[in-house]
């Protein structure tokens, strides 16, 4: 984002709307300003409400949530993400192979982003049955993070919310997901069976968690070097 831009966001952000002279920072031609106030604009970022004044639209405050005020660039945060655990009658764990970085040909639980303004339940169910083609009776039994460091860098920090899936029903699938193509698969396996430098740490660390709090629900903060 140019400079200009930034100063119209941050300006924005400090205030709930302004006057076109007070966005313009000092020294800078008005034609060359307006240029980069319709960009923000065009962008959707910003708009101009009947008083004249100047405000951030809801997307412009979504991203001004995410924005460093120092630097004006994008906080890098943790992915907010949901985790289910199924089992069969045969005592096989259903896990998804990731096919895309990061973490590339690695085991886990289906998981998934939640996307803003929707609920952890709602969130879990879609990533289940998009991963796996399966629904389930779901319970939430645990929250916590999970930071994976690779050569001492963080390649993958999660905040998870973890469901326990009962009651299945339907079909494993085996089809790309519509609209997103091949990024993993899911199958049923005895942990035992993946081989460990294969499987995602956290995994057994988590059934763990479900054992020692059967009833209840657990918090975990989990850090792993590969």
């Amino acid at each position: 984002m140019h400079h200009i831009q930034q100063h119209i966001v941050k300006t924005l952000i400090l205030t709930d709307a302004a006057r076109f002279s007070e966005l313009r920072p000092e020294g800078v031609d008005s034609n060359l300003f307006m240029y980069h106030l319709k960009a923000v604009m065009r962008d959707k970022l910003v708009a101009k409400r009947p008083d004249g004044l100047y405000t951030l639209t809801p997307s412009g405050q979504d991203y001004a949530e995410r924005m460093s005020l120092t630097i004006m660039k994008p906080r890098f945060q943790p992915r907010v993400v949901t985790l289910v655990c199924c089992q069969n009658e045969a005592g096989e764990y259903l896990l998804y192979r990731r096919a895309r970085q990061p973490l590339y040909g690695m085991v886990s639980f289906p998981y998934g982003k939640v996307h803003l303004g929707e609920g952890i339940y709602a969130a879990a169910e879609r990533e289940l049955r998009d991963k796996s083609g399966l629904k389930a009776t779901l319970k939430h039994r645990g929250d916590g993070y999970v930071t994976i460091f690779q050569n001492n860098e963080i390649v993958s920090q999660i905040l998870f919310h973890f469901f326990l899936g009962t009651a299945l029903q339907g079909s494993l699938r085996t089809d790309d997901i519509p609209g997103v193509g091949t990024v993993g698969q899911a199958f049923w396996a005895h942990l035992s069976a993946v081989p460990g430098a294969e499987l995602i740490p956290s995994v057994p660390d988590l059934v763990a968690y479900l054992d020692r709090e059967p009833n209840g629900r657990f918090f975990a903060e989990l850090t792993y070097h590969l």
